[in-house]
């Protein structure tokens, strides 16, 4: 079927959008596309394979057909290979600003992440020797970089320091329209998303006055303090003591409780620590929770420092992807041994039904917590693929092929309701092992999250979901981390690359809308129901930022399942 023009034009949009703010592997996915459309001034030839056949082209014909958009004698026989939108959105991804500098580019193009999907991409665009274009790619980029005029992908090519490359035609082709046909399927969910909004907000809107109830928005009524944890696992090694596993944990504990107050643990992402989720932290001890951030070693802010400068070359720990959730274990068995009549948490806390949130791989983290199961057949079936991720997330999960299919059970029966910020269970969970939760489950996703993307990371997942219980809350415009503004992340470059806009409202969204699900069902108190409903997204939503929630599976991909 063809596609509508108000397809296209939203496809042609939302590659521009994604661009601007593509992350390191992201813009070495465009690099690829870009090398296979075109050379530079570097560059004398190209040759493209299609099968048996090769053409070539010259850079006056690329410059020609970027600033004209009208294909040379010379490129013409583009056409006959795709469609007319498919050179069209290659235009498009040519001529988009990328706003990054160069040191950034430099030292992020070095990363492990970054080298591995140019390793990927080389397979595709190789030097006239046949040799894979790796080192050209990576030279490329950095030299645009540092070049006065605008990074985009034209520059880029402006700059690959060879004079002739070989590129596989078919299959930047296929990836192509692969990602164009992504950024048509998540426009359809979007829609479907906000039309279901609709539907359910019509029918809870006139039953609760938001205005004149308790705003969640808001500090609650109890003050807070904070002390540090440090905890020693002697069954499992750690990265700095091969002996033990040793992790920091932030308690923030709510004063002036009449009973003991029920925990929430929050489970930060890669690359990050605790101390990026304060703001949540305080706010929900605020309203009467226990709320424990712990450190993951091994996978916090450490290893993404090693990353960014460019010093850590090897792949992460696969055992980190149980290690987390045994983190979260020991915790709780440590707070319970200090919760004990005569323990210095005596009184103050209750682990009978926990709540855990979590951000992206921390999503995960908790998701695992409550389903038990890493889904090893997803795993060995998704990750044995050569071609190059579009779903970038899949650099990271597919790291847990080297764990033991022997492991056991990873599930905590105190986790009493999950909630997943960003998540990545596609592969690592999938639905064999999502369709076991049988808690109640959030899932907040980012319209222009470009590292966990929503369709594969957040959707489909919530449509496998059997629990009754589940919502999806969208952010949009939003990226990855988009949900977690505090000062930190501000001062934090590596961090300002990744959130994405509208950092501040997705903050105080989170923090309603957490408040309201720990208090239903970790809680139990009914009376924060409404706050669970599109209803109060509309409520909530303001310019720049909208935030919807639906508790229906979005219809748009179950019609094409």
């Amino acid at each position: 079927m063809q596609a509508t023009q108000k397809q296209k034009s939203r496809t042609l949009s939302a590659v521009s959008k994604w661009i601007s703010k593509a992350s390191t592997a992201a813009i070495a996915f465009l690099l690829g596309i870009g090398l296979a459309l075109a050379p530079a001034q570097a560059l004398e030839s190209i040759r493209a394979a299609i099968g048996p056949i090769e053409f070539s082209g010259e850079m006056s014909e690329i410059e020609a057909f970027v600033e004209e958009g009208e294909l040379s004698t010379g490129l013409v026989w583009l056409e006959r290979f795709t469609d007319s939108e498919t050179v069209e959105g290659l235009r498009v991804l040519l001529q988009t600003p990328i706003e990054l500098d160069a040191t950034v580019v430099a030292k992020l193009t070095y990363s492990s992440l970054g080298e591995n999907f140019l390793q990927r991409l080389g397979k595709i665009i190789r030097t006239e020797a046949g040799q894979n274009g790796f080192y050209a790619m990576r030279a490329a980029l950095i030299l645009a970089a540092d070049a006065p005029e605008d990074l985009t992908l034209l520059s880029i090519l402006q700059h690959v320091p060879v004079e002739s490359i070989r590129i596989d035609m078919e299959a930047t082709i296929a990836l192509v329209r692969d990602f164009l046909a992504q950024q048509d399927t998540k426009a359809d969910a979007l829609e479907a998303i906000a039309r279901q909004a609709e539907y359910e907000g019509a029918a809870t809107g006139d039953r609760f006055n938001f205005a004149l109830s308790s705003d969640l928005r808001q500090p609650g009524p109890y003050p807070v303090t904070v002390q540090s944890l440090m905890l020693s696992d002697a069954t499992r090694s750690g990265p700095v003591n091969p002996m033990v596993r040793q992790f920091s944990v932030d308690l923030y504990l709510p004063q002036g409780l009449s009973q003991a107050a029920p925990v929430v643990i929050i489970s930060h992402g890669l690359g990050a620590e605790a101390a990026e989720f304060a703001v949540l932290a305080e706010h929900l001890a605020s309203y009467g929770f226990a709320v424990a951030a712990p450190d993951h070693v091994g996978s916090d802010a450490a290893i993404f420092e090693e990353i960014i400068a460019g010093n850590y070359f090897g792949r992460l720990d696969a055992s980190e992807f149980s290690d987390r959730p045994q983190d979260v274990t020991f915790l709780l068995d440590e707070l319970e041994r200090r919760a004990r009549t005569g323990g210095p948490l005596s009184g103050q806390i209750s682990l009978e039904r926990v709540g855990i949130i979590g951000h992206s791989f921390g999503g995960y983290t908790g998701l695992v917590l409550a389903s038990g199961e890493i889904n090893h057949a997803k795993l060995d079936s998704t990750c044995t693929e050569e071609d190059p991720f579009l779903n970038l997330s899949l650099f990271l999960q597919c790291q847990a092929v080297a764990l033991p299919p022997s492991i056991e059970s990873l599930k905590d029966p105190r986790i009493g309701a999950v909630l997943a910020l960003n998540p990545i269970p596609s592969t690592l969970l999938g639905q064999a092992s999502l369709s076991q939760i049988d808690v109640p489950v959030m899932i907040v996703q980012s319209s222009e999250d470009i590292l966990a993307p929503i369709v594969p990371e957040q959707i489909e997942p919530f449509n496998w979901l059997t629990t009754p219980q589940k919502y999806l809350v969208t952010l949009s415009p939003a990226g990855h981390g988009s949900a977690n503004q505090t000062e930190l992340l501000e001062e934090n470059l590596a961090n300002s690359l990744l959130t994405g806009p509208n950092t501040f409202l997705g903050s105080v969204y989170t923090r309603s809308l957490s408040v309201a699900f720990m208090q239903r069902h970790i809680s139990n108190q009914s009376r924060y129901e409404p706050y669970l409903t599109a209803a109060y997204g509309a409520y909530l939503s303001q310019e720049p930022l909208q935030v919807s929630v639906i508790t229906d599976s979005v219809a748009a991909l179950t019609d094409q399942d």
